[in-house]
């Protein structure tokens, strides 16, 4: 194995145990000694893979954005509803109701690399609507922002089904597919 393979291959083990270890006990209260003792490196060893804790919390939420963005694909070929953003918007629902808290670290806090993955999914579907005339764009109203507006439902209605225990069966969001439809309903006027 090459020097790059074993660097990639421990770093792929240092986030494992890093995600591993804040499921278990919060990321909050990761920890640089804790990981590298689930791994058998010393604390200072770590610094050759990453700048510290923050640089590994980033990296997972990275990872957990691109794990997001391909749940919400599957899910929607597995759950192909009348709308195509009506299934990726119900996939985030279910990507946040399923892995809460990976969900709500990808979130928490700004990241120095931002992770894209998701939103660029989202504006895909937005576009695809435009260019089928599905949609109108106005001054002001263009591809990003109706791609946030219905980004900010979706994280909304996740952030509620978790937080206030509004939600519906991860299986059934009937509630949340009412609530993209009337967004959808607007987006089309």
């Amino acid at each position: 194995m090459s020097k790059e393979a074993r660097h990639k291959e421990k770093k792929a083990k240092i986030l494992d145990a890093a995600r591993n270890l804040a499921l278990e006990n919060g990321f909050d209260q990761l920890s640089l000694r804790e990981i590298a003792r689930r791994i058998d490196l010393s604390p200072a060893s770590l610094y050759e893979y990453f700048r510290g804790k923050d640089e590994i919390i980033d990296a997972l939420c990275v990872q957990t954005d691109l794990q997001m963005a391909e749940h919400m694909i599957l899910w929607r070929e597995e759950h192909p509803l009348e709308h195509p953003l009506l299934s990726i918007g119900c996939a985030y629902v279910h990507f946040a109701l399923m892995r809460p808290d990976e969900f709500q670290l990808l979130y928490h806090r700004p990241l120095d690399e931002p992770a894209n993955a998701v939103e660029t999914l989202l504006m895909e579907y937005v576009n695809q609507c435009l260019r089928s005339g599905e949609f109108y764009a106005g001054h002001g109203f263009e591809a990003q922002a109706m791609t946030h507006a219905f980004w900010a439902l979706i994280h909304g209605q996740s952030l509620l089904a978790l937080t206030r225990g509004v939600q519906d069966e991860p299986d059934d969001l009937q509630g949340i597919k009412d609530g993209i439809q009337r967004l959808l309903a607007g987006l089309r006027a």
